[in-house]
């Protein structure tokens, strides 16, 4: 591929995987022999939040455990928002992925008898941790899913172009746009990682746009709560990964009724070198471990300036992204779990549900916000 700007297309490529993290290359693996791209920003394994974990994949497999056991722990740790039924599902999963995981290679460490050693972490109550080589589970589970999906021929990845805008056709998904990364953004991608929110998904993968599934951390599936329990994460990526598999081998993806329009090329201007350096830096300042309304809100009508005005596609997708974190952020007046609000420091009985949201919504509340704006003037973020 040598265009900058891409399209893939339902005439061109039947299954397109945007993501080289663990839940995309393990579906990857999980669908073949069918065809199947991948597309990576980076060369594979390379920016994946997979290849960081330290732990390993909780799983109850050890004599005297139980996939109720581990739920239960999960819903715990969840501090009032885990879907049950998710959280079950999740761990009676849980030991068939594993199996997965050896078949494709991954090393597993083992007690003296040649069974998986299980080690116990954070608030799980067995143990029930599978590691490789003590801490490295992440990065041998990468490795050994690359080098498995190299050797898979049905599999074609396309490395160095990031996914920036989806094709649609009356509410469903006909084409990928892709950009082709840059030398200004080459090298390690960082990414978010260890959200407890995200896409909103059923027990099957499914979005609310059809032919669009979503795994891994870029989703929200109801298994993590307001914490993720230790090992889950590894876990959920595995677990959805295959539902998503499975339920797309069974599923007949209608052709759209028209064609995909024709390639989109949108005016994308430079991104000035501080733009996004400072839109880290506030997602860090205003929206990080330690929370208020006042600085939620600036955060808020700066990212929702950014979203509205910036003419880099990149930036702005980024900025649309801290703009739902950070709405969702300010909207929820209590401190539950990970979500810590200096403001609001207690949890509040009635806010024990889960919450979704839509970037219309969060522009809602960033327009709201804009006629109470600070004093101070705002942190320019604009490209």
């Amino acid at each position: 591929m040598t265009n900058p700007n891409t399209n893939l297309t339902r005439t061109t490529d039947d299954v397109v995987i945007v993501g080289g993290g663990l839940a995309g290359l393990f579906c990857a693996l999980k669908l073949a022999p069918r065809p199947v791209t991948v597309i990576s920003a980076a060369p594979l394994g390379q920016g994946a939040s997979t290849a960081w974990a330290q732990g390993g994949i909780a799983a109850a497999v050890a004599e005297g455990d139980s996939a109720e056991a581990h739920a239960a722990d999960t819903v715990a740790v969840g501090a009032g928002l885990v879907d049950q039924r998710v959280a079950l599902g999740l761990a009676r999963e849980a030991g068939l992925r594993i199996h997965d995981l050896l078949h494709y290679g991954v090393p597993f460490d083992r007690d003296l008898a040649g069974k998986l050693a299980v080690g116990r972490e954070a608030a799980h109550s067995a143990r029930r941790i599978v590691h490789v080589r003590g801490d490295m589970a992440g990065m041998a589970i990468m490795t050994a899913l690359i080098e498995a999906v190299r050797r898979t021929s049905s599999i074609r990845a396309i490395e160095g172009y990031a996914a920036e805008a989806l094709l649609t056709e009356e509410g469903a998904v006909t084409g990928l746009q892709l950009r082709r990364v840059g030398d200004a953004t080459a090298g390690p991608v960082t990414i978010a990682s260890r959200a407890m929110g995200g896409i909103s998904v059923d027990w099957r993968g499914r979005s609310s746009i059809a032919g669009l599934w979503a795994g891994g951390e870029v989703s929200c599936t109801g298994a993590h709560g307001a914490n993720r329990l230790a090992s889950n994460s590894l876990l959920e990526a595995v677990v959805y990964a295959a539902r998503i598999a499975e339920d797309i081998a069974g599923h007949a993806i209608a052709t759209p009724a028209r064609p995909s329009p024709k390639p989109i090329s949108q005016p994308n201007r430079p991104m000035p070198a501080l733009s996004e350096t400072r839109l880290r830096a506030m997602m860090t300042s205003h929206v990080g471990v330690i929370r208020d309304g006042d600085h939620l809100a600036e955060a808020v009508r700066a990212f929702a300036d950014t979203e509205r005005k910036s003419g880099h596609v990149a930036l702005r997708n980024m900025a649309t992204t801290a703009l739902l974190v950070a709405a969702s952020a300010w909207a929820r007046r209590e401190s539950r779990g990970a979500h810590y609000r200096t403001d609001c420091p207690v949890e509040k009985p009635a806010l024990a549900q889960r919450t979704m949201t839509t970037l219309a919504a969060a522009r809602e509340i960033a327009a709201s916000l804009a006629t109470d704006a600070a004093p101070r003037t705002p942190q320019q973020i604009i490209a």
